[in-house]
């Protein structure tokens, strides 16, 4: 009986990405080549490739065998692999989050091998939040009197390296008649700072009566008069007349001013709040903040 030798196999595996430093949303082609120098062939060739869950894994190819895929994983069956054969993979990943991301593989077979440290391979890729900016106010809440005018500072931090310049402006909205806003400088650059003004100046000091207040106050003014009428009318005797004339003209003294405003004017204040809005602008690249603006 002749026994047949069995060949040790010698395999072993290597990758690279098409970039290792990317930025999200980046596509990232990931090339794999397994090898066996031999000198016998590897049977039941099997290769593993790990990575983060939130790497998105198209287009995956491979030149010998057939592969699954999983959040997080690939598994190839190759099969077997000569002496002096290989077989590649490749694949794309779309990286969808900032960070570090290690991609991991490892190879083996059932044929016992030479050496086994270049059984594993791995790359880093680099990934960074795309280029942004923050805005930022001192407060989101102010509070101006009729006639005045009150600030706000807002500040800016780049994200992602970021330099561009940033183009402000700022609107109103609310109900008539508004205060105006105003932001200075209209530009700026990160790191720097801009203050938004907001102007109550136009705002009257006082605002009228609802009709339905001022409507009551008239009728109360009228009142004493049309009861006079009706004194007028009724059968009293003349003196009796006069004097009922006299009690009536005195309710009238005493109410007429009343209804008129006590003499003042016929007006009132109360707070109104308006929506300040502070748009920030740099090329596709457009971030919005609300201000409150309470007017007393």
């Amino acid at each position: 009986m002749t026994l047949t030798a069995v060949l040790p196999a010698d395999l072993s595996v290597s990758v690279a990405a098409s970039k290792t430093a990317a930025t999200v949303g980046d596509k990232v082609t990931v090339s794999v080549n397994v090898s066996n120098s031999g000198p016998g062939a590897a049977t039941n060739v099997n290769l593993t490739d790990s990575f983060p869950d939130n790497l998105l894994v198209s287009s995956l190819s491979i030149s010998q065998g057939a592969c699954t895929t999983a959040p997080g994983n690939i598994t190839c069956a190759i099969g077997t692999l000569t002496t002096k054969a290989n077989v590649s993979l490749s694949y794309v990943v779309t990286v969808q989050e900032a960070g570090v991301f290690a991609i991991n593989l490892h190879v083996a077979s059932d044929t016992p091998e030479i050496v086994t440290t270049n059984n594993d391979a791995s790359v880093t890729v680099t990934v960074n939040s795309p280029p942004d900016f923050t805005l930022s106010p001192a407060s989101t809440s102010l509070s101006v009197q009729r006639g005045g005018q009150v600030s706000d500072v807002f500040t800016f931090q780049a994200q992602g390296g970021f330099s561009g310049t940033i183009s402000l402006g700022c609107s109103v909205s609310g109900s008539s008649p508004m205060p105006t806003c105003g932001i200075s400088p209209t530009s700026v650059s990160p790191a720097n700072s801009a203050t938004l003004t907001v102007n109550a100046a136009g705002l009257a000091a006082a605002l009228p009566l609802p009709p339905f207040e001022q409507a009551g106050r008239l009728y109360a003014a009228w009142l004493p008069l049309g009861l006079m009428g009706c004194v007028a009318a009724t059968g009293l005797d003349k003196k009796r007349r006069r004097l009922w004339a006299l009690y009536l003209l005195m309710l009238v003294a005493t109410i007429l001013p009343a209804a008129c405003g006590g003499g003042g004017s016929v007006t009132k204040t109360h707070a109104q709040n308006y929506a300040v809005t502070v748009t920030a602008t740099s090329g596709a690249i457009q971030h919005s903040t609300p201000i409150t603006v309470t007017v007393q």
